[in-house]
């Protein structure tokens, strides 16, 4: 159990070393801030553990992909959050990982509910979004339910 949690937590370590000071196509947040934002504020929500991990490894999927920024670029979506939950399922339970999985299309639910969330975006928030548009009807939007979008808020 030790080698798998050390394992882990070096392997997270070296990708945010290595990766987190790279930006997120805006000139004032780096990857590494943006994870330590969304996890401090959920802890700020007294959310649970795993809901604060989540947050911090949400967007991990964009550090182990090379190409995920000129993938946006491009308009093709890299699927980031299924990428970041193949890569950390070996350590991690589905109470961190469905909110991983489930981010992106979380943010299309509130932008097309909530008009004053979408007025937060970033300019690159608002891009991703674009790209990652699901355009088959229903698919994963219909399986979020209140509760779990009010879980990733």
């Amino acid at each position: 159990m030790e080698d798998l949690e050390t394992e882990c937590i070096t392997s997270i370590k070296e990708i945010f070393f290595n990766f987190g000071e790279n930006y997120f196509n805006e000139k004032n947040v780096t990857q590494l801030r943006h994870a330590l934002q969304c996890s401090y504020l959920a802890e700020e929500e007294n959310s649970t553990s795993a809901l604060i991990t989540a947050c911090l490894l949400h967007d991990i999927g964009h550090l182990i992909n090379k190409n995920a920024c000129s993938s946006i670029e491009l308009g093709i979506d890299a699927e980031h959050e299924e990428k970041a939950v193949e890569f950390l399922a070996p350590w991690f339970c589905d109470h961190v990982l469905f909110p991983i999985r489930w981010h992106v299309p979380a943010k299309r639910y509130l932008t097309g509910t909530d008009v004053g969330y979408f007025s937060l975006l970033s300019k690159a928030s608002i891009r991703s979004l674009e790209v990652q548009e699901d355009h088959s009807p229903g698919k994963k939007l219909l399986n979020l339910n209140k509760f779990h979008i009010l879980q990733m808020r």
